[in-house]
């Protein structure tokens, strides 16, 4: 009987520990994970400020190229206001010239 009773105490001490070092383990496991659920949050901290400057700077992108092409709208307008001007002086020089020539003829 004592035999069997030091045979349940062994395997007693045994299991309790097999359940300590699973604990261990397990503890061990909660801990990294931590470390890791925090590295990923600073990670995610520092992305999502780079994102802001990047949605930022296209932003002033868009703006900027809004803003110059009104500017090109603008010369382009002014360009062919520009073209019928000089159309028209050419008509007019050369109606001038030709009254000139049958002037002097």
């Amino acid at each position: 009987l004592s035999r069997k009773m030091g045979e349940i105490e062994a395997e007693s001490e045994l299991d309790r520990e097999k359940k300590a070092q699973r604990f261990r383990q397990m503890r061990a496991k909660v801990a990294f994970m931590e470390s890791e659920l925090v590295r990923m949050q600073k990670e995610h901290r520092i992305l999502e400020r780079e994102k802001a400057t990047l949605e930022f700077a296209l932003h002033e992108s868009k703006q900027d190229l809004d803003r110059r092409a009104k500017i090109v709208e603008k010369n382009t307008r002014r360009l062919k206001e520009l073209d019928t001007i000089a159309e028209r002086a050419v008509s007019r020089g050369e109606g001038l010239a030709a009254e000139r020539d049958a002037a002097q003829a």
